[in-house]
């Protein structure tokens, strides 16, 4: 799979208009962080496009370049293990799985945390690498650090009792696998790209959503 400013610029597209439309179904207050994935999945997407058109001409290091580099980083490490578990909380009404579920957001909380400190301590960069873009930096990474990372996004969808959240669960979790075979270089910005090309299957459970 060869990946392009055109692809990551289309699913940003794809991902504002179903946005747009799921904020048209009226989301009650608690749906909020679940509802606002796919355009947050837009910006992150149209940040990853603007590497692609700045990256060859661009030298790495370069204040445009770390900046949007930085951003990225920041939705895919920062947001995503914090927001995703709080998301799915909000919407669970299962007594036992809203308790699992705030174990996963304290989990999402720490990975985070040591991520964050990963960034600022040793600034990321970005280049393109076998068609894709790889995120580097000097940090020296615990090993088992992307094994947390992934339980803390994944495990919250899978563990909804929502039938469609699920089903974007695996979609997610399977991208993963993936982008770990296949692209591990350039682990985080595949991920990303199918996680933002899955998070299409939202829009139907605000469709068939019935209020709790």
């Amino acid at each position: 799979m060869c990946f392009s400013a055109s692809a990551s610029f289309a699913v940003a597209g794809i991902n504002a208009l179903i946005g747009v439309a799921i904020l048209c179904k009226k989301p009650a207050r608690y749906e909020i962080p679940l509802a606002g994935f796919p355009l947050l999945f837009a910006l992150q997407q149209f940040v990853e496009g603007l590497l692609w058109i700045l990256l060859p001409d661009a030298p790495q290091g370069t204040p445009v370049i770390s900046a949007l580099a930085m951003l990225f980083i920041v939705f895919a490490e920062i947001i995503w293990p914090v927001m995703t578990p709080i998301a799915v909380l909000m919407i669970e009404t299962a007594p036992r799985r809203r308790r699992i579920l705030c174990s996963l957001t304290l989990l999402g909380l720490l990975v985070s945390g040591y991520l964050l400190y990963a960034i600022l301590t040793s600034p990321v960069n970005a280049e393109i690498h076998n068609h894709s873009i790889r995120y580097f930096n000097d940090f020296p990474y615990l090993i088992s650090y992307r094994l947390v990372y992934v339980i803390a996004i994944s495990g919250p969808l899978l563990l909804s009792s929502q039938h469609t959240i699920r089903i974007f669960g695996a979609l997610v979790f399977l991208g993963y696998i993936m982008s770990l075979y296949l692209y591990i270089d350039a682990l985080i910005s595949v991920w990303c790209f199918f996680a933002a090309a899955s998070s299409g299957v939202l829009y139907f459970h605000f469709q068939r959503r019935r209020p709790v």
